[in-house]
């Protein structure tokens, strides 16, 4: 098969989307190395546009197929019980049972993947290959999580509940509106339409595949919708500090934005155990947020 370059059209770089193995991981040295493979001509813009388009539409990481309830979050994002309180957004939920949860305890949150685009079926069977991947590479690299392979299988099976009530809540939460497919870095949400914008294993976790400045960007976009923002973890997928970590923080400072690095009682990738605080000129921070 041969692969067009995009300087010459955007046909072949189509047919590689869709002949790219759903059950891998994907990341950029993937697809770069997929691309290796075939007789076209591409370019390292080329792999990013490709990784864009996935993007819009991406599988589900192994980390958010597991089904994170209330605890996992207060613990991830450090929440206070005043700022469960709030109006909240969590960008790429995954198979997060937050949203669910914190409904049926009268609370406000709107859970936002491009992954609800698929069928209800096709979510299901994505969630159980992404936890096949997490197994698989905690079997593979244990250097990359604080706990073994037999750990992560019953740390999944204590989150099967979690997982079920999500996708029982699925389809009446897509009509509800609880539950909506925006892609990640340009939202449909009017400014400042919530007080809390969390984000879990994207940011950061993708540091080979995004540049500083989609960090930025994207950072600033859900500054836009929300007086804080919160992300976890600043490691990569491989549990190394995300390189861009220090110049994200330094660029955002310098458009105004406040940012804190914080621990959190939180971990399962080593060394994953501290978020990323960001808050608009217009948020006062209040006693207990600061540092």
């Amino acid at each position: 098969m041969h692969l067009k370059s995009r300087k010459t059209g955007q046909a072949g770089l189509k047919l590689a989307i869709n002949d790219i193995d759903d059950n891998k991981q994907l990341n950029f040295l993937y697809i770069r190395g997929f691309l290796a493979t075939k007789s076209g001509k591409y370019t390292h813009q080329d792999c990013s546009f490709i990784l864009r388009k996935i993007t819009m539409n991406p599988t589900l990481n192994p980390l958010n197929a597991i089904g994170y309830g209330i605890d996992d979050y207060v613990k991830m994002f450090a929440l206070t019980e005043n700022e469960l309180e709030m109006n909240i957004v969590d960008c790429y939920s995954g198979a997060s049972c937050f949203a669910k949860e914190m409904t049926s305890k009268k609370r406000n949150v709107i859970a936002c993947d491009p992954l609800y685009k698929k069928s209800i079926d096709e979510i299901q069977l994505t969630i159980e290959k992404a936890q096949k991947t997490l197994l698989s590479d905690i079997k593979a690299h244990p250097e990359w999580f604080v706990f073994t392979e037999k750990q992560a299988g019953q740390f999944i099976a204590d989150h099967t509940g979690k997982v079920e009530a999500f996708i029982e809540d699925l389809k009446q939460g897509l009509t509800e509106k609880r539950y909506i497919h925006d892609a990640l870095d340009h939202f449909s949400f009017k400014e400042e339409q919530f007080d809390l914008a969390l984000m879990s294993h994207y940011l950061f976790t993708y540091s080979d595949e995004f540049s500083v400045d989609f960090h930025v960007k994207t950072i600033q976009e859900l500054t836009r919708i929300a007086n804080e923002v919160r992300i976890f973890p600043l490691v990569t997928r491989e549990s190394h500090l995300s390189p861009y970590v220090g110049e994200v923080a330094a660029m955002l400072q310098m458009m105004g934005l406040g940012v804190e690095i914080r621990g959190v009682p939180f971990e399962i990738q080593k060394n994953g155990n501290a978020m990323m605080r960001v808050w608009s000129a217009s948020c006062s921070v209040s006693a207990h947020q600061k540092v």
